[in-house]
């Protein structure tokens, strides 16, 4: 991510200085902002999106072992639906931001531009930044009720009792 930033600000006065364009300087962060949302966008057809990625970095080291069970529960379908989901709604969302930001700029004065310009990323953020982790949990309630009913089935079918604490389903 800090190279993220520091690129932006390269970018900026790079640009500023080579064209003396005030249009193209106020531009910079809507391309890095595009740029960033197609990013999250590309790595959709790999293994892994970039929000897991994230994820498993922002989770320790690579012998930490909250990491591994991340990693580990990569195996669930809907776990990974989960992240494949928040990878496309933060790419989409970057994406219009950019969009947005370059509609302001054609039609505002500089200094509306730079008013809403330096909101409009916080607004984004607030926006991303509570319906992820409400989204993750969501997810997690849904994969811990599912394996929650895969155990209790597993055990009527074996003959036993329910799991502890757990219902048999109806």
């Amino acid at each position: 991510m800090g190279v993220f930033v520091l690129s932006s600000i390269m970018l900026a006065t790079l640009i500023g200085l080579a064209t003396g364009s005030g249009c193209l300087y106020r531009l910079d962060g809507a391309i890095l902002t595009g740029v960033f949302g197609l990013v999250c966008l590309g790595p959709l057809s790999t293994p892994w999106p970039l929000m897991f990625h994230f994820a498993l970095t922002s989770n320790g080291g690579a012998e930490s072992q909250r990491r591994t069970d991340l990693a580990d529960r990569w195996r669930y379908g809907a776990f990974r639906r989960v992240f494949v989901i928040m990878t496309v709604a933060s790419g989409v969302a970057f994406v219009l931001q950019a969009a947005i930001s370059v509609a302001i700029i054609e039609v505002s004065s500089t200094d509306k531009t730079f008013l809403i310009n330096k909101m409009l990323p916080y607004l984004f953020l607030a926006v991303l930044g509570v319906w992820t982790p409400v989204y993750g949990m969501r997810g997690k309630r849904r994969g811990e009720a599912a394996g929650a009913g895969r155990a209790s089935a597993l055990s009527q079918q074996q003959g036993g009792a329910p799991a502890p604490g757990r219902t048999p389903p109806n």
